[in-house]
């Protein structure tokens, strides 16, 4: 079983691997805006990305990796 420490560590080295692939970090998710999806008929764009956590058990260590997407308006107030 990885310790607290191990477990933090691997968690760090993920963030900074996503950091250095240029992904957003929005609360505790990673987006691409790179691979955005613009959808200008409905003033959205839609940002592919996904959620990553590593945690111990009884075999050793697991990582979860979630997909998700952000669903962000192009439009302003002025607009």
């Amino acid at each position: 079983v990885p310790s607290a420490s191990t477990t933090q560590l691997y968690n760090i080295l993920f963030k900074k691997i996503l950091r250095n692939l240029e992904m957003v970090h929005l609360g505790r998710q990673f987006f691409d805006p790179k691979e955005s999806i613009k959808i200008p008929q409905h003033k959205i764009e839609v940002w592919p990305g996904f959620f990553t956590s590593i945690y111990s058990t009884v075999k050793g260590a697991t990582l979860c990796a979630d997909i998700a997407h952000k669903v962000l308006r192009t439009d302003t107030v002025l607009n």
